[in-house]
């Protein structure tokens, strides 16, 4: 089974550690996104990290995130009108109280 990636449906290709990975984390929480360690340092630039990652902006994470939701929104109405009898939660028998 192919699950693919959040990236896939959107026809987009994702990375880790580079500009698309960067770019959604600085647009999640922004806290998380300072570049200028790798700007200040430019040996460090694809070390553990890929190259592209100082091109890295919150305003395109926001894009690709739109345009991610839209796709896996898409890919869900189309289970949902392909696959109509298809219980909307699925409940399980493990026994939770003590």
């Amino acid at each position: 089974m192919d699950w693919g990636g959040e990236c896939d449906g959107a026809g987009l290709e994702g990375d880790h550690g580079g500009k698309w990975e960067a770019s959604h984390m600085m647009t999640a929480a922004a806290e998380t996104g300072d570049l200028q360690q790798l700007k200040d340092n430019p040996d460090y630039i694809g070390v553990a990290s890929g190259a592209d990652e100082v091109d890295s902006t919150p305003e395109q994470g926001a894009i690709w995130a739109e345009q991610c939701s839209a796709a896996i929104a898409a890919e869900a109405k189309w289970l949902v009108d392909n696959y109509p009898d298809l219980p909307i939660r699925v409940s399980h028998s493990r026994n939770h109280s003590s």
